[in-house]
């Protein structure tokens, strides 16, 4: 990398610390994909519907023509641009802008240029000719079916669900943020707007591993196969899982934080006997280590009459790659050396997968100053409102001051810096559980899977969020596609799916699931354990089991239906579980 282009990387990284990025994170990823596809020598490829698959996480469907979002995004960056320059930027000695006409930017130097390297002024910029920047959709693009009947199942179960939901808004901030345009828009709720964000500190991009896609087309080459298309594809999907990844196309050569692993998912593309194969690997860039590898034939057609909504097999690896407890947060116990921020988060994810009061400990004791030294880092600040909750639920560590006012303020920073974010509503949906706002947990539950329909995280705790208020049916439909897309579905999945089997009399789908629980010590699990086994005449381990969650929680000596309701559970559903833990033995294990 040239000194001139590691002074253009320098100022990217001061424009996106100023308060209008920090306060949009669509313009950030706008602004930073067209300037590091320009660095990279891909300038000519920025057009209308490159930028709003590879910047603005749009489907490989997107037309330019139909829908003017980058047009809008465009006109608002260069604003945006403007007022930087006018304020935090007005004595930089390089100007990013962005001119009218093309998504190309250009690099100016404002006083005597002191080094010979830096990119030319505009005038003096040499360009490929292009066509006109909103007249670009690529020739070749074939819509992918799949995705398209995908995104209408997901469409009409978020409509579906949330449709019903009423005017209980109490809280400004909650009523902005799950109103139905939160999604699709990037600026902060309305209610915390007044709320100026810090420049100060790291932000995900810097502190989260990254992730490079390489599409190598071999001979013989598949007819009608656009590597640049199919990339995009694999980018924009990756993208939607943005509290454990950051999708990059910077070269191995650009400069990145200490301790910030970089990934590389190549796919080797060739025809053969027929068919599309794709041999599949993800490295560590730092040693070339095969973290996970996979040979798949690719349906590039995706018709509709063979599939059921289902993820394609190639998405579907993907997904395996970037989600949270995934191959790349697994394989960061392999990787030497990673940042103290990055180290915390791991703490956190693996606190969330399994709670217990040590776990705790270490993940609150890591992110309360983590956070403070970096109030823009969103997995943070999620993952701190899920340790907040942990404390009100569990009685882990508890402290002085309520524990559900402090995971509201992390939440509520988390939706304000990342409002169109999957993860912040996954833990947003159980805070309105517990406050008994139930109608806002669904409609939150609803937007999770909305931001990312292919997280099974936001799948499965949406459909946990719906089996806590007793619609059964459609929380089974949720949680056993959730298992069915994930490798090893974690404990609380398994739950929640044994709840709503369970509480519908459906006792035999209901147990099968409590062959996950071996030596689980959450009392959730153990209840489920207990009736499991009082069905299956073996009252020892009913007993056993029952033992084990008294001494876990005092509190269910005392009133069970309230330990019920610190997990959400409305009365209703928690009633009809306290019958079969009373059947149990619940009550005789008391005395």
């Amino acid at each position: 990398m040239s000194s001139g282009d590691e002074r253009v990387v320098e100022e990217l990284g001061r424009v996106l610390a100023s308060e209008p990025f920090v306060a949009s994170p669509m313009l950030a990823s706008f602004l930073r994909y067209v300037v590091e596809e320009t660095l990279a020598g891909r300038g000519d490829r920025l057009k209308a519907y490159t930028v709003a698959v590879g910047a603005l996480d749009r489907s490989d469907e997107f037309d330019p023509n139909d829908y003017p979002l980058v047009r809008v995004q465009a006109r608002r960056l260069r604003q945006a641009l403007e007022r930087y320059y006018s304020t935090d930027g007005r004595s930089s000695d390089l100007v990013i802008e962005l001119p009218l006409g093309t998504y190309v930017p250009n690099f100016l130097r404002r006083d005597t240029p002191t080094d010979a390297e830096l990119p030319p002024r505009a005038s003096e910029t040499i360009r490929l000719p292009s066509p006109p920047a909103d007249d670009d959709r690529p020739a070749r693009d074939v819509p992918s079916t799949t995705e398209r009947w995908r995104t209408v199942a997901a469409v009409l179960l978020v409509f579906a669900t949330i449709s019903a939901v009423g005017g209980w808004y109490a809280r400004s901030w909650l009523a902005a943020a799950l109103s139905p345009q939160t999604i699709s828009r990037s600026e902060p709720v309305a209610a915390v707007e007044n709320e100026p964000a810090t420049a100060t500190g790291l932000d995900a991009t810097r502190v989260l591993p990254l992730l490079t896609v390489a599409i190598d087309v071999r001979d013989p080459a598949p007819p009608d196969f656009d590597a640049e298309v199919y990339r995009n594809r694999i980018e924009a999907f990756a993208r939607r899982f943005d509290d454990v990844v950051v999708v990059t196309r910077r070269s191995a050569d650009y400069p990145t934080l200490v301790g910030q692993p970089l990934y590389r998912l190549r796919f080797v593309v060739v025809r053969e006997g027929g068919t599309t194969n794709a041999y599949v690997h993800l490295t560590h860039a730092g040693d070339e280590r095969i973290v996970r590898s996979i040979a798949l034939t690719l349906d590039l057609a995706g018709s509709p009459a063979n599939v059921s909504f289902a993820t394609p097999e190639d998405l579907a690896f993907v997904r395996d790659v970037v989600q949270q407890h995934g191959a790349i947060s697994q394989d960061l116990t392999n990787v030497p050396e990673i940042s103290p921020e990055l180290a915390c988060l791991t703490r956190a994810w693996n606190h969330h997968l399994e709670s217990t009061p040590q776990s705790h400990r270490e993940a609150r004791d890591c992110l309360v100053p983590l956070v403070t030294a970096n109030p823009r880092l969103v997995p943070a600040l999620t993952m701190l409102g899920a340790v907040h909750l942990s404390e009100f639920r569990q009685n882990f560590n508890r402290r002085s001051g309520d524990p559900l006012v402090r995971a509201e303020q992390a939440l509520r920073q988390a939706v304000r810096l990342a409002p169109a974010s999957s993860a912040p509503y996954q833990v947003l949906e159980s805070l309105l559980l517990i406050r008994g706002d139930t109608d806002a947990a669904v409609r939150a539950g609803a937007m999770s899977v909305q931001a990312n329909p292919e997280d099974m995280n936001a799948v499965g705790g949406y459909g946990a969020v719906l089996a806590r208020v007793g619609r059964y049916e459609e929380a089974i439909h949720l949680l056993t596609r959730a298992e069915a897309n994930t490798a090893v579905p974690p404990e609380w999945m398994q739950f929640y799916a044994f709840l709503a089997f369970n509480n519908l009399g459906r006792t035999r789908e209901a147990d099968e699931r409590v062959a996950f629980f071996g030596g689980a010590s959450s009392s959730l699990y153990l209840s489920a354990a207990a009736i499991r086994a009082h069905r299956r005449g073996d009252e020892a381990a009913a007993a056993a089991a029952i033992t084990a969650i008294l001494k876990i929680e005092p509190s269910f000596r005392e009133d069970p239906a309230d330990f019920l309701r610190r997990r959400g559970l409305a009365a209703p559903v928690a009633d009809r579980l306290l019958i079969d833990l009373t059947a149990a033995g619940l009550y005789r294990s008391r005395t």
